[in-house]
């Protein structure tokens, strides 16, 4: 019996959303080291476990951690959310054209809202 089937009455489920609650740069990723000399072994691992959304979610989230000169002693939270844009452009597309693909950033502050290019940082 697993745990939440024995304690599922005491488990309570909350969506927390997004815009609220936001998380270190890179978490939810990770990273595999494969020791073996074999190069197509090594490419179906990849592949299999690449999934192009989450990698440009870190990229974005380390660009950002970068450009305000954090580290893992910075206070710094990220909410990244991969959207495709152009004709045809969905999460279901087989194929991804990097064109199509846009950053833009949010920032909060105590000051208010403010979006922007991340070039405008």
């Amino acid at each position: 019996m697993n745990l939440f089937a024995k304690y599922s009455d005491a488990v309570y489920i909350l969506p927390l959303p997004r815009c609220r609650y936001q998380y270190a740069v890179g978490q939810g990723a990770i990273a595999v080291t494969c020791r073996t000399r074999a190069h197509c072994l090594k490419l179906r691992l990849r592949n299999t476990l690449h999934h192009l959304p989450t990698a440009y979610a870190c990229v974005a989230e380390r660009a950002l951690l970068h450009q305000l000169q954090g580290g893992c002693q910075a206070p710094i939270s990220v909410s990244t959310k991969y959207v495709v844009c152009g004709e045809g452009g969905g999460l279901s597309s087989p194929t991804i054209d990097e064109d199509m693909a846009r950053c833009s950033c949010h920032r909060k502050s105590l000051l208010g809202f403010q979006s922007t290019q991340p070039d405008q940082l």
